[in-house]
């Protein structure tokens, strides 16, 4: 990784999540990424598409995308309302 700033090469300092530019003395805050975030970002548009089916009264495809939800992550409460409503 480089600074946006000056180019130079960034130190990493994990414990803090930050990245220093040596050069220019430039502070980043690196992404967090997790496994809840990974899931969200999957969910995410399952649970689009699905909203979109059942508002157009899709009910049988908005309930394949509610399903397709629920496998990336099972306890999303808003996923198994969604498939109720649509069922």
């Amino acid at each position: 990784m480089k600074c946006k700033i000056c180019s130079g090469p960034l130190k990493i300092l994990l414990e803090n999540k930050l990245a220093e530019c040596p050069l220019c003395n430039t502070i980043y805050r690196l992404p967090i990424e997790d496994e809840y975030t990974r899931k969200m970002d999957k969910l995410r548009p399952f649970m689009h598409r699905a909203e979109i089916y059942l508002s157009d009264g899709i009910y049988d495809m908005a309930e394949t995308y509610f399903d397709k939800a629920l496998a990336v992550m099972y306890d999303c409460p808003t996923a198994h309302l969604g498939k109720c409503l649509a069922d």
